[in-house]
């Protein structure tokens, strides 16, 4: 399982990134050495379909890419304010229905 990150770069904090990683700390750093400024994680999801999830909102968002001249998945650049609020919402929508049901069940087994 990966994780489905959302990143903002400061000072250009109009630019988001969705992207996936195995590691969200060392990915942060990454990107950070690879683009103008810095980056910041915003929102991170522990998934199983990560690589679908994230794939789904790069097409979904396709219409607001704003991309880097060069660096880090020049591809997976966003412009925030359109973005970032309902990708959060998706990401916390996806988070939910996927682990309640775990968390219900491992409630309900150590409570009965």
């Amino acid at each position: 399982m990966r994780f489905v990150y959302i990143f903002i770069n400061v000072p250009y904090i109009w630019k988001c990134k969705i992207g996936i990683s195995g590691n969200v700390r060392r990915r942060r750093r990454k990107v950070s050495r690879s683009t103008p400024g810095f980056v910041i994680p915003v929102w991170v999801v522990y998934v199983p379909f990560a690589k679908k999830l994230e794939g789904q909102l790069h097409r979904f968002f396709g219409l607001f890419k704003s991309p880097f001249r060069k660096g880090s998945g020049r591809s997976e650049w966003f412009l925030t304010l359109p973005v970032l609020p309902l990708a959060w919402l998706i990401l916390n929508f996806t988070f939910l229905l996927y682990w309640s049901p775990v968390w219900g069940l491992l409630g309900w087994l150590l409570w009965r």
